[in-house]
């Protein structure tokens, strides 16, 4: 996320460094799904934060909540505090993906990662502390012999559908609810648009496994149109050796934003210890486990909340967060 350095005696010139220095170490960070403990809806099992989106897994489908491009603000002066809210709180706009003619699967949580996030609110004995985080979501059989995989690398959130040999790839079936517009682009990535930007699936990349190297298959999205309130699609790919797996990786960018998210976030104190770790303090406005309650227009993180705290530490090697906590 966005992180300001705090207004005081430093010049503008010193203060930039150290804000740059912070956004390309944030940049480096994998996605992480985070275990839902209580903290967000319990019709969610895990979500992880992106910066201007946040992704929530469920039973019945993949809910991603994006937020109208943020507008780098300057510090944040004490009357904001006095006030409790952002004054220009970001707008926000749900889809749901929803798996068609699938199984209710519910999503399981795969090579547990080192890092911990914790939500110190309310009264103790409410803290949810020291919550897992995932390095990938696994959907199983969730059309007869096709797995759905969902792993977060370089800034991307991808989705690998893993077809099982002898099963049949026709079997998925995908609607997007919410957009207000869908169409396959000339490069072939799936464009959603909404009020508050778009979103776009790149174009799926198929291949199998022979002989120890990847061997592509032709494959493209099969946009069939508008369904009632949604957009269906599906997969075309072309032949391929039946008897093994198949695999489709289409992928989207969610940037990761794991020292705040789709609110005002401001870094107040940037420390470095004797071994390299990176520690961030600061506050923020984010909400991103308020889970939105219908597709489109979501009225459930309008800004108006009270400012929390959080604290962070990055390894020595920017490529990894050690703990998360928002007090």
């Amino acid at each position: 996320s966005w992180l300001a350095t705090r207004p005081g005696p430093a010049t503008e010139a010193s203060e930039k460094p150290q804000s740059e220095q912070v956004r390309r170490l944030l940049a480096g960070l994998p996605l992480y799904f985070i275990e839902n403990q209580g903290q967000a809806d319990a019709r969610v099992q895990y979500y992880t934060q992106g910066r201007d989106t946040a992704v929530y897994f469920c039973y019945d489908g993949v809910v991603v909540a994006l937020s109208e491009p943020r507008k780098e603000p300057g510090p944040i002066r004490p009357a904001a505090f006095e006030r409790g809210r952002e004054s220009a709180p970001r707008r926000r706009w749900a889809l749901k993906l929803e798996f068609v003619g699938a199984r209710p699967v519910r999503p399981e949580g795969v090579e547990r990662t080192a890092a911990v996030v914790s939500y110190f609110k309310g009264r103790p004995e409410d803290w949810k502390t020291g919550l897992p985080t995932y390095a990938s979501v696994v959907y199983r059989d969730l059309w007869p012999g096709i797995d759905l995989v969902y792993e977060g690398s370089q800034g991307r959130l991808k989705s690998n559908f893993v077809v099982r040999p002898g099963a049949d790839v026709r079997q998925i079936g995908l609607l997007w609810r919410g957009p207000t517009g869908a169409r396959v682009n000339e490069d072939g990535a799936l464009e959603l648009e909404t009020p508050v930007g778009g979103l776009s699936e790149e174009p799926p990349y198929a291949y199998q496994e022979i002989d120890g190297r990847r061997v592509e298959v032709a494959s493209r999205y099969d946009l069939a149109g508008r369904s009632g309130d949604g957009w269906r699609y599906g997969f075309r790919v072309g032949s391929y050796d039946r008897s093994r797996p198949l695999v489709l990786d289409p992928s989207m960018f969610v940037y990761a934003g794991y020292i705040g998210g789709s609110g005002n976030d401001q870094g107040y104190g940037i420390a470095v210890d004797g071994a390299g770790n990176a520690y961030v303090t600061g506050v923020t406005w984010s909400t991103e486990v308020t889970f939105p309650v219908a597709v489109g227009p979501d009225l459930t993180c309008n800004g108006g909340y009270c400012v929390d705290a959080f604290v962070a530490k990055v390894n020595a090697a920017g490529t990894a967060l050690v703990y998360a906590g928002y007090i």
